[in-house]
């Protein structure tokens, strides 16, 4: 007897894909789909690939039935969604193969082969086959800037998705890629330097911007300055909604800023959007404030 829409649901699961063998397994005759897909209760995506119910697939949908469709694993910027480190992209969906290499679909899949993929590169989360969330910020590097993959490292090392040595053992077996040389120079300065890797974006683009260097980690009173010029007493603090939001971290935020402010400190707050999307505003602006305090 062929399953019922609730039965079909539930062995579609959360994500809602199956493939045309697990339905004929599962007692659905061909005509019986052609049926249900007529009448909206079950959409074709790819061959062999179909998603139940009408409601269009989510994106964690699709990288699972990508995953399906072409034998791998989403990666690049789908695998940094898929481990929650990153949003949803835009399609095409990235899946990495070991094996054959699968054309994939036209603006839908773009199927990457790789000849370096180890056991621990592979694994499953939220249901759906996935690079680990190492290998996904190292392949991530085939699109990505550097600046863009050094907040890619942070959101994901502030998300404990992963370690700082598990990127380094990624990175020391990818070879002669220019994504492995985008993922080195983000992660070339000396770890530590800074309270944040944020800040570490700030440096880089001080030293490009010619911009006299501060002294970090600059002990003011009870309190420990990101960034600080001692002359013009001039200090660039990282402002992160992430470690700034609710009500203590307000207060707390409040009597720092007041009592840096009482000592004659200047503080000019930095985002993370001011790093990535107004780096040359950002560098024009703490430019300025120190002539100005000079």
């Amino acid at each position: 007897m062929a399953p019922t829409d609730a039965e079909l649901a539930r062995l579609a699961g959360p994500l809602r894909v199956l493939t045309l063998a697990r339905m004929h397994d599962a007692g659905l005759s061909r005509k019986e789909i052609r049926t249900r897909l007529s009448h909206g209760r079950l959409q074709r995506i790819w061959n062999g690939i179909y998603v139940v119910g009408p409601a269009p697939p989510e994106p964690l949908s699709m990288a699972h039935a990508a995953g399906l469709f072409c034998s791998g694993h989403a990666s690049h910027r789908w695998g940094n969604f898929v481990n929650g480190f990153a949003p949803a992209p835009e399609p095409p969906v990235d899946v990495v193969v070991s094996r054959r290499s699968h054309l994939g679909v036209p603006e839908e899949i773009v199927v990457h082969r790789s000849t370096t993929l180890a056991p621990h590169d592979l694994g499953i989360a939220r249901g759906v086959a996935v690079t680990s969330p190492a290998r996904s910020i190292l392949d991530t590097g085939d699109y990505a800037t550097v600046s863009q993959l050094e907040r890619l490292i942070a959101d994901a090392l502030l998300a404990k998705k992963c370690t700082r040595e598990q990127l380094a053992e990624v990175l020391g077996r990818a070879g002669p890629r220019k994504a492995a040389t985008r993922l080195r120079l983000a992660l070339e300065d000396s770890p530590g330097i800074t309270r944040s890797d944020a800040e570490r974006m700030l440096r880089r683009l001080l030293r490009q911007a010619r911009i006299e260097q501060p002294v970090t980690d600059h002990p003011i009173g009870p309190y420990f300055a990101d960034f600080a010029w001692l002359r013009p007493m001039l200090l660039a603090e990282f402002d992160s909604y992430a470690f700034h939001s609710g009500k203590p971290a307000f207060h707390h935020d409040r009597e720092r800023a007041a009592y840096l402010t009482a000592l004659g400190w200047s503080i000019l707050p930095v985002t993370y959007e001011h790093l990535t999307e107004q780096p040359l505003a950002t560098a024009a602006r703490i430019a300025a404030a120190i002539a100005v305090r000079s």
